[in-house]
């Protein structure tokens, strides 16, 4: 009797053990998909020419990176250019690059074009930056800059977001602040340059890349822009680009290229209210 009862007592446990290996399986299998590479992107060659199409290399990169990194948002992926309208970019990716047994990396999310392609005075501006991460696990790595979603003021174009990935040599202890998503000032993420970074903390040569291009927005008619009103994750009106061309028209003023009010991003689903200084 004893036995019995024992017996019926473990089985919720054994079958949530069970559950639990489908799911290990599951995920292992996603990350298997997520990895495997681009065929149009397997070769270094093939990575250089597309980086040197769009300058890419050599605005933000001298070399090419060996490797094509998977970067996976929830309703899209970063394929080497392709445009995105950035509202979908406002939740972090899930993003993987090959990786070695005990490697240490840094991730870098940068925006080549600020305020504009045409006149980068402020290139680049920092999106996200984690160091120390062991192989592919973001989460436990270092976050020295907190995710934002691509920004992309009124008139300047299509920006190159660019995802970087580095090899580190071993744990660093970098003196940069952290930077959060509410940080005051308007070029507190910008003026920031992977080149300078790799060299000042001995990383490797860019392992891996990906990037795409953002406008804002990619498509864009008026109910739409009601609807975002309605949502309240609207930008303010730098934000709202009514072109996408590479040479833009104007450029907004380089000493407050966030308006002249407070205004709110969206990051990770939460609408943060940022004050302008």
């Amino acid at each position: 009797m004893e036995e019995k009862t024992l017996r019926s007592s473990m089985t919720p446990l054994l079958k949530a053990v069970k559950l639990s290996r489908l799911f290990s399986l599951f995920y292992l299998s996603q990350i298997s998909i997520a990895m495997a590479p681009n065929d149009e992107y397997k070769t270094r060659e093939s990575i250089r020419s597309t980086l040197r199409k769009h300058f890419v290399i050599p605005d933000v990169l001298s070399v090419a990176p060996n490797a094509y990194a998977s970067v996976q948002y929830s309703t899209f992926t970063v394929n080497m250019g392709n445009k995105v309208d950035p509202r979908y970019a406002q939740h972090t990716p899930s993003v993987w690059w090959p990786t070695e047994e005990g490697g240490l990396y840094t991730l870098m999310m940068v925006d080549a074009d600020v305020p504009n392609r045409r006149n980068p005075q402020y290139r680049c501006r920092q999106h996200w930056l984690v160091v120390n991460i062991p192989r592919v696990d973001i989460y436990n790595g270092k976050t020295l800059t907190e995710y934002i979603g691509p920004i992309a003021p009124k008139n300047s174009g299509l920006h190159r977001v660019v995802f970087l990935m580095f090899r580190q040599k071993g744990p660093i202890e970098p003196d940069e602040p952290l930077i959060t998503v509410i940080n005051r000032g308007p070029n507190i993420r910008t003026r920031f340059l992977p080149r300078n970074f790799s060299a000042k903390y001995s990383l490797s040569d860019p392992i891996a890349v990906n990037f795409f291009q953002v406008g804002f927005p990619i498509y864009q008619n008026k109910e739409e822009r009601h609807s975002w009103v309605r949502k309240g994750i609207t930008p303010p009106r730098h934000y709202v680009s009514v072109t996408n061309s590479t040479a833009p028209r104007s450029t907004p003023p380089a000493e407050n290229i966030f308006g002249a009010t407070d205004y709110t991003i969206v990051v990770n689903g939460d609408a943060v209210t940022v004050p302008q200084t």
